[in-house]
């Protein structure tokens, strides 16, 4: 089984609340992923997401001392970082806010590449 066909491409919050997410593309493809909890931070979602996948990264100095994943690798590049106020049973996410740690907002592109490939999401940038 490949990546594409177990890798979901949002793992989406089974209840609602406002949630940090990381945006961002592996190997060509476009994910979003969301804290497993509300505030987890933006370093703990991406090296999750990689770790868990066994995706090579090196370690940067974040604007908060502790150290986190770089932004890209070999095989992937963040895109934005922000929050996203998740209403599950709407199937609707409000995206918005900006990483402190490593100073990048929501791509509001990236968005628009994700959009298509998650129709039954209603997904709203607000600036």
């Amino acid at each position: 089984m490949s990546i594409d066909e177990k890798l979901p491409i949002a793992n989406w919050p089974t209840t609602y609340g406002t949630y940090k997410v990381v945006q961002l593309e592996l190997d060509g493809k476009q994910y979003l992923r969301f804290g497993a909890y509300e505030q987890e931070p933006h370093s703990v979602i991406l090296m999750a997401f990689l770790e868990g996948l066994k995706i090579p990264h090196r370690d940067i100095r974040l604007r908060s001392g502790c150290d986190g994943p770089a932004l890209s690798g070999e095989r992937y590049k963040v895109f934005g970082m922000g929050k996203s106020d998740v209403e599950v049973s709407q199937k609707r996410a409000t995206f918005f806010d900006k990483s402190f740690d490593y100073n990048l907002g929501i791509d509001a592109t990236q968005l628009g590449r994700i959009r298509p490939l998650v129709p039954d999401w209603t997904m709203v940038h607000k600036t």
